[in-house]
């Protein structure tokens, strides 16, 4: 991945709230509540995101798929997939 992609996608992955990536979600048709978006984005927060970390991001995925919904790591998986990340 461009080095200043990476940077951006990690900025937006370490900032996002829990309304924003649900107004997203909702935007693009996809499954989630507010209350998985908040699960989510706890989720996030507990580590410093960066986006080319596969083992970091096979721990969260995983960490996503069992306390929030495995519908919704399937979802993040396929969109990491869609931008090569």
């Amino acid at each position: 991945m461009n080095p200043f992609y990476r940077r951006m996608a990690n900025n937006k992955l370490n900032q996002i709230t829990p309304e924003e990536l649900y107004q997203l979600a909702i935007k693009y048709h996809y499954p989630l509540t507010k209350k998985q978006a908040i699960k989510v984005i706890r989720i996030l927060r507990s580590e410093k995101i960066d986006v080319g970390d596969l083992q970091q991001r096979k721990r969260i995925l995983d960490r996503i798929g069992k306390e929030v919904s495995p519908l919704i790591k399937k979802t993040i998986e396929d969109l990491l997939k869609q931008y090569n990340v």
